[in-house]
């Protein structure tokens, strides 16, 4: 698997349509960013897309982002959308796109809002705060301090 950094405009039609396949409303919804080039306007002005391939074929993607889907004051940098095709699961994906996520991301710290409770702290993030009701019955958000 490799991991690329969104940049030119076929791989950017290329992943939109990828994503509009996909059963998730997260990657439906950047997907019509990515398509009205509203990106940075919808998630923050740092807004940076990656996807991931193996040989050809996307494999799966995920977004730095300064905003998530809940609105959160006083939290900007977040590791978002992460999204692995089910035919490629349980090989370790998501957690390297979180590595990667963190390494290029030149922040000082980081935060995860997820409905997933388990999956990040066995990634060194630490449960600061839940949210019921919001989007799903149960919403956390993990931060981790990467100096």
């Amino acid at each position: 698997m490799k991991i690329y950094e969104l940049k030119s405009r076929k791989d950017r039609e290329e992943l939109i349509n990828y994503m509009r396949e996909q059963d998730w409303g997260a990657a439906k919804k950047l997907a019509r960013s990515l398509q009205r080039n509203s990106v940075k306007e919808d998630f923050g002005r740092d807004t940076r897309v990656f996807f991931a391939r193996v040989n050809n074929d996307i494999v799966g993607f995920f977004a730095l982002v300064n905003k998530d889907y809940i609105d959160l004051d006083g939290y900007e940098h977040f590791i978002a959308m992460i999204w692995v095709d089910p035919s490629y699961r349980g090989r370790g994906y998501s957690r390297d796109f979180v590595a990667f996520g963190e390494e290029v991301s030149g922040y000082d710290d980081i935060y995860i809002l997820t409905q997933h409770k388990g999956l990040y702290e066995k990634m060194g993030y630490c449960l600061i705060d839940s949210f019921e009701g919001r989007f799903h019955p149960k919403d956390y958000l993990y931060y981790k301090d990467l100096r």
